[in-house]
């Protein structure tokens, strides 16, 4: 899967896609996870979108610096999973100069696939963190997996105890990646402006799987906290705890 999906690799299919713009006979994975995405993209008005690749390339470039107005404008064009077409047959852009990057939802993918490979095998309790966290059955003790969610502040406090029982979480934060060690400019970029998401200080989801915890976690930060509860009601068994740049703790 890592072949597959990582934009690290070279020879990896998702960048294969991003090179030569389209892909001949995609793996069933990509197909189905990019569909995923897709549904995620639809649901959450196009806040979570795999094509913001371009957007991220252009902050790397001008490091710790925001890009010129203009350059934004420009590479926003670029971006819209409208305009990735998938089919098993085939992937393809429709626009030259797009890309796509999984990294917001292919570890929980991952989560979700080497889980139902256990459970295939009869592990009918098992804890999966492959970046994003699925839990199966109710942990050693009958009472759900304990898990912990991190103060964003990295202070090694605790923002909110749980106990999951067939479920997943995933947590999205602007300390996850900052594109200069002193700056301000993270990789939670809204694809509708183009730029950074200063709304949450972390935003978890909980879910029935790790894919759509993953998803909804990076596409949710890009939404203001008075809009998270209209999206998230559409969603069954979905829960948000998210915490926000003003310090208010929200839970949904």
């Amino acid at each position: 899967l890592e072949n597959l999906f990582s934009v690290y690799e070279p020879n990896s299919e998702i960048s294969r896609l991003n090179h030569a713009g389209y892909v001949d006979a995609p793996s069933p994975d990509l197909v189905r996870l990019l569909s995923e995405a897709r549904s995620i993209s639809e649901a959450t008005a196009g806040a979570f979108d795999v094509t913001v690749q371009p957007l991220f390339l252009a902050y790397q470039r001008h490091g710790g610096a925001e890009p010129p107005a203009a350059e934004i404008v420009q590479t926003r064009g670029l971006v819209d999973q409208r305009k990735l077409r998938i089919s098993p047959a085939k992937l393809a852009f429709e626009r030259q100069g797009m890309a796509v990057t999984l990294n917001g939802i292919a570890q929980g993918y991952m989560s979700d696939r080497v889980s139902e490979l256990l459970r295939r095998h009869g592990f009918d309790r098992t804890l999966v963190n492959l970046g994003e966290i699925r839990a199966n059955g109710a942990g050693p003790d009958g009472r759900g997996w304990p898990l912990s969610i991190a103060q964003p502040d990295n202070s090694g406090g605790m923002l909110e105890q749980l106990r999951l029982t067939n479920r997943a979480v995933a947590t999205s934060a602007a300390s996850g990646h900052r594109f200069s060690p002193q700056g301000s400019l993270h990789h939670l970029i809204a694809p509708g402006s183009g730029r950074p998401s200063n709304n949450y200080q972390s935003l978890s989801v909980l879910a029935p799987t790790a894919t759509l915890a993953d998803g909804l976690s990076t596409g949710l930060s890009s939404i203001r906290p008075d809009a998270l509860a209209s999206i998230v009601a559409d969603f069954t068994a979905v829960e948000v705890i998210a915490k926000t740049t003003s310090g208010v703790l929200l839970r949904i």
